[in-house]
């Protein structure tokens, strides 16, 4: 073998081995970006679950239900045409039955998460008539409409992460840094392209949620 041939498998091998050394590095790191939008569709399915019970005193998933229950005696809020998704927030946040970190996006820099307006009676409106909880409403109720979204890019990774991950084409992490995750209003959770999820900001212009 002659000297251009050695360099060349010298190469060809560095670069299997760092290639190697990386893809398991990186890997890592993308399946912790993967566990971040776990842990936030975790959270937004919290706030959903303590939204529905502040307005019916009962709990979808038996397993937030004793500690709602040991947070708050009073009785069901009542929803009246001019409350809107923040106005029930901001009282799930006065009864105690979450705390202000638990309506933050803890990976995205600890910012609120954007809060879409609209009447509160629109959320799980087919459920609750269907449970008979709810009368049927006499206008055009959507079915399902974006309620809260983290920010576009909250999950985003550092330009030179990106670069890497495209690079070892880790696409379970790279999708999960380039997508928004939105709670809709039938109480269903869904993940978004980060465009998508601008042209939302830009059409119904959420904003941050407010503390009472």
């Amino acid at each position: 073998m002659n000297k251009y041939a050695r360099v060349c498998v010298a190469v060809i091998a560095l670069a299997g081995l760092v290639w190697f050394i990386g893809h398991a590095a990186y890997e890592h790191r993308a399946m912790v970006t993967y566990m971040y939008t776990c842990d936030c569709m975790c959270q937004l399915d919290m706030i959903d679950e303590a939204m529905f019970y502040l307005v019916t005193g009962d709990c979808i998933e038996d397993s937030y239900r004793s500690r709602f229950e040991k947070n708050d005696q009073d009785p069901p809020f009542k929803i009246r045409p001019e409350h809107t998704v923040s106005d029930l927030i901001r009282e799930v946040l006065r009864r105690g039955l979450l705390e202000e970190k638990d309506v933050c996006d803890r990976y995205g820099g600890r910012q609120p998460y954007l809060v879409f307006p609209g009447p509160a009676s629109w959320l799980w409106h087919d459920y609750l008539v269907k449970k008979g909880l709810r009368e049927p409403s006499e206008e055009v109720v959507p079915e399902k409409v974006p309620v809260l979204m983290d920010r576009p890019g909250a999950h985003m990774e550092s330009a030179k992460l990106m670069m890497i991950y495209r690079i070892f084409t880790l696409k379970k992490g790279l999708s999960s840094a380039l997508s928004s995750r939105v709670l809709y209003s039938d109480g269903s959770i869904g993940v978004v392209s980060r465009e998508e999820a601008e042209r939302l900001v830009q059409e119904h212009a959420p904003k941050p949620i407010e503390f009472p």
